[in-house]
This record gives structure tokens, sequence and C-alpha cells, in this order.
């Protein structure tokens, strides 16, 4: 099973439903490669390989997205860890031309920069997350 959550909601059955509908289509556009052609009158095994074949790449591309769009539990935890257990020492401190500001974070007597943005994020996310889940 996957696990992937946005917004505090679990959307891991979301994936493993894409995941599969994606495995499916495969399958069915395959057989229509391997099907003999005697059978082309009862139906028209080239649409039904066009059809399955870009369900296929549009669950793959689905999968992708939402994917590299959601934050695993681990990610979660890291939010959690610099929200509870850290002190926000400073705020979006510029480290130099080409990157990103940082917040520098105390924790447990150990200074860490963080990207000002990956803070943002994983924090939002554990917030929604504890929310949600009271």
């Amino acid at each position: 099973m996957i696990t992937a959550y946005i917004n505090g909601s679990d959307l891991g059955w979301l994936l493993t439903l894409v995941l599969l509908f994606d495995c499916v289509c495969g399958l069915i556009a395959l057989a229509m490669l391997v099907i003999p052609k005697r059978y082309d009158l009862y139906f028209h095994r080239g649409y039904i390989f066009v059809i399955t074949a870009f369900s296929a790449i549009a669950g793959v591309v689905a999968f992708l997205v939402l994917s590299l769009k959601t934050f695993t539990p681990d990610e979660l935890e890291v939010g959690r860890h610099w929200q509870n257990d850290c002190t926000l020492l400073a705020v979006s401190i510029p480290e130099g031309t080409y990157t990103a500001p940082v917040n520098q974070l105390d924790c447990a007597d150990i200074i860490i920069h963080v990207p000002t943005q990956t803070f943002n994020l994983y924090t939002a996310q554990w917030e929604m997350y504890q929310a949600i889940n009271k």
C-alpha cells in the first residue's frame, strides 16, 4: 500500500487505484497485440489498442504528478519535528546569490539551516494533517 499525504489527507488509495488502472490498461494493450487477426471481425483490435495505450500513458502521467505533489509520512514527521521540537531563531536568511533563503533552527542545541520554502511546506502539511486527524 502506498502512503501519501496532501493537505493532511491520505491519498495513498488514489495512487494505488491509478497504478492498478495503469496496469490493467497496459495488459489490455499488450493483449491486443497478441490476439490473432481473425478476431478483428468481432472487435477492432487497433482501436482498442490505441485507446488502452493512451489510457496507460495517461495513468503513468497521473501517477507521476500525484506522487510528486504528495508528501510521505517521513516528510510529515520532519515537519512535526521542526515545529514542535525546534526553536526558530531566524527567518529567511540570505545565503548567497544563487541559493534560496534559509531559516535557522535550534534543535536540541544543534543549529541547522533549512530552506525557507521547505520549512514552510513541511510545517504547513503537518498542521493540516494534525487538524484533520485529531
